[in-house]
Parts: structure tokens; C-alpha cells; sequence
């Protein structure tokens, strides 16, 4: 699966975007991938946000997913990204900082949720990075 710019925006009552094989038609010799090469991209999940039992390639792009998944999936190749536990509720206001508090990306949260990812070329590989949430208005 690959998104090449656009906007998405995905809300699901299972996993946001899922990237699998089914095992009765896979070639033995494929992998299951997302690929996301830029655009901006959206996920709120009640399960994980994205899915890949393959690879999750980030190149381009702002990548945003939110939900309550269990299952961590990081980019195996790509820009920086930051993920983190969090505790927000509908309509909570979200923040990623980087070290010196000055903001990367803020968002309002569209559901309640127990983890954040945010993947974006604002975050470098080796920096500190912070999410902060308050409450909505």
C-alpha cells in the first residue's frame, strides 16, 4: 500500500490502516508494506493506527496516528518520528515539542486515546522530543 501525497484521513473502529497478506493468495515471496511518501496523513484508530506485517516506510510527509492499539508499529525506514503513551480524551489538545519547547506539531485529539505517533521531517533522529496534552476548550 502507498500514499503519495494528498490528504488522508482515516477513523476506524479496528486498525486505520492495515497492510497484510492473505495466506490462502500470498506469493511466498511477498511482504506486506506501507509506504508513505509524503502528503499529509491522519489515523484514529480504537485499534492500531498503522499496520504493517511488513515493512512501514515514512519518507515524506506529516503522519499523525491516534488511538488505543496495543501494538506498536515503527518505521522500519524513513524520517524521524516520535511515539508516546498518552492519556487524552476527546477533544484534548496535544503538543510534541523538541528540546527547547518549541512546538513541532499540535493537534486536537479526535477520540480518547492511549497512544500518539507523530512522523514528520521537523523530528531528527537522536534529539528529545516531549508530548504534552491539555485539556480542550
Amino acid at each position: 500500500m502507498s500514499i503519495n501525497n494528498g490528504m488522508v484521513t482515516t477513523c476506524s473502529a479496528d486498525d486505520g490502516v492495515n497492510a497484510s497478506l492473505d495466506d490462502g493468495l500470498a506469493d511466498q515471496n511477498a511482504s506486506p508494506s506501507i509506504t508513505i511518501n509524503g502528503g499529509i496523513v491522519k489515523v484514529y484508530a480504537d485499534a492500531d493506527g498503522l499496520d504493517s506485517n511488513g515493512n512501514l516506510i515514512i519518507i515524506g510527509g506529516m503522519v499523525v496516528g491516534i488511538g488505543s492499539g496495543g501494538m506498536l508499529q515503527i518505521p522500519t525506514v524513513g524520517q524521524g518520528w516520535v511515539q508516546q503513551n498518552v492519556m487524552v480524551k476527546a477533544q484534548d489538545q496535544v503538543k510534541v515539542t523538541d528540546s527547547n519547547d518549541a512546538e513541532v506539531v499540535s493537534l486536537m485529539a479526535e477520540q480518547a486515546a492511549t497512544s500518539l505517533f507523530v512522523s514528520t521531517p521537523k523530528i531528527t533522529e537522536g534529539q528529545t522530543y516531549k508530548v504534552v496534552g491539555f485539556l480542550g476548550s
